[in-house]
């Protein structure tokens, strides 16, 4: 297919990679969570919308955008009773995350992180402050990659 065409990241070739980072498209992370939806929608919910939205995006945008693979995992204390969750721990679905995008910020300039649900926004602005610098690039109050901010908060 090529790096103009195709949207999915894992599906080009590193020479491919070479041509997507020279055409700036920007990079998304669906993120999502294996939890309940009540007992009639299965556990991956989070997950399939999350990653539905962001394919959709990458195919009507294929020249400028590229998908990772969601992230399945995320905050589910408050579910854990419920058969079925998965719960990582705030700080470690937040070093998960941080290491994916420093290893696409790396080579890209931008990106966007997508969770469906907005309870996690408030403990990534607590992680955010407790890193005191931008974690890519070390600058106070600049954003994420290079001073373009373009991830939701």
């Amino acid at each position: 297919m090529g790096a103009a065409s195709e949207y999915r990241y894992q599906r080009l070739t590193w020479p491919e990679m070479n041509d997507a980072i020279a055409m700036r498209k920007v990079v998304i992370l669906p993120t999502g969570t294996i939890e309940q939806h009540g007992p009639h929608l299965p556990l991956d919910v989070d997950v399939f919308l999350a990653e539905s939205v962001c394919l959709e995006v990458g195919r009507r945008a294929a020249d400028r955008v590229l998908v990772l693979p969601p992230v399945p995992f995320d905050l589910n204390r408050h579910h854990i009773d419920f058969p079925g969750t998965i719960h990582v721990e705030p700080e470690a679905f937040l070093q998960f995350c941080l290491c994916v995008t420093k290893s696409v910020a790396y080579q890209f300039r931008q990106h966007l992180s997508l969770r469906p649900l907005q309870r996690l926004l408030g403990t990534l602005d607590e992680s955010r402050r407790s890193w005191g610098s931008d974690p890519c690039h070390g600058r106070e109050g600049k954003g994420h990659l290079g001073g373009r901010r373009i991830a939701p908060h």
